[in-house]
Order: structure tokens, then sequence, then C-alpha cells
């Protein structure tokens, strides 16, 4: 059986409606599901179908807790799309047709461990385009030969656009 609650996060007020100043016209909830150990939850927006010009209208001052939790449950088609939504995702916990996996280029404690010396040289290397730009400047000097079309390619981009 799953069971739904959900948190009031937020409430929308609009300046004035129907002459009511900071009247609320909608909700941010945290709705949760729970089915056995199994929890599923979204943050939603459900819009309040509030009757402003009804005497019993409650000012904001003196709303409570109690009283938009009755607006929330009243708007009856939202929050059973929104349950439904969250039924979906507890099943799929149940029996997943799909799994999250990390990019293989990304180490993880469940992808096999590289080298130790393969992950420090990683992370430890100079930036790709720092060693470009050291073998750049080896080559403009002359300590590596500049008869490569890399040196050809950087040396007309360094003509076209000189420093200033």
């Amino acid at each position: 059986m799953i069971t739904f609650t959900f948190d009031i996060l937020q409430l929308v007020c609009e300046q004035q409606i129907d002459n009511q100043p900071n009247a609320v016209s909608g909700a941010h909830i945290r709705l949760t599901a729970t089915n056995g150990e199994q929890t599923r939850s979204n943050v939603v927006f459900v819009p309040l179908s509030v009757d402003y010009n009804n005497t019993n209208f409650i000012a904001f001052d003196q709303l409570t807790d109690n009283q938009v939790r009755t607006w929330i449950m009243a708007e009856t088609a939202v929050m059973n799309e929104y349950k439904r939504s969250l039924e979906i995702m507890l099943a799929e916990v149940a029996e997943p047709t799909s799994l999250n996996r990390d990019p293989p280029w990304v180490v993880t404690a469940s992808a096999p461990s590289e080298s130790a010396y393969v992950l420090l040289r990683r992370t430890n290397y100079p930036r790709v385009t720092d060693q470009l730009d050291m073998l750049w400047h080896s080559m403009d000097t002359g300590e590596i030969a500049k008869s490569t079309a890399f040196y050809d390619a950087i040396k007309a981009v360094k003509d076209q656009y000189p420093k200033s």
C-alpha cells in the first residue's frame, strides 16, 4: 500500500485578487510516496481555487497549516496526477527497466580501479591548453623543430592576431 504525505514549502500570493490583498493562488509542496521501505518525492506546484469573494475569506496572516492543506487536498485532479507520477517512480524502483550509470570515463568505487599512477597522472597533468602552450613555446624558441604542421597552424593564428 502506498501512502502519500506532503509538506507545504511556499505559498504563492498575488498582491491583490478581488480586492483581497496577499491572496494565495497556489502552493509549492513536496509530495512524498512511501511503499514499505521505498520512498520517492517530488516538489510540485498546486494551483489553488479559492473563493476570494467569500465572506469566509481568510486573510494571509490568519491562515493555518490545516486550512491550506484542506485547499491543497481539494485540488484532487492535480494531486491525483502528481500521485500517479510517484506511483510510477515507486514501481520503477521495485522492477527497474533502466539503470542510472556513471559515464565510462568517470572513476567510481563500483568501477574497476585504475592503477594509482594513471589516476595521479590524470589529476596532476597540466591542462591540455597549457600543455599545448608549452609545446608551442618550446618550438618557437628552437628547443623542438619548427617544421611541423602544429607549429605552422599555431604560428599563422598568432601572426594574424598578435598580442596588443
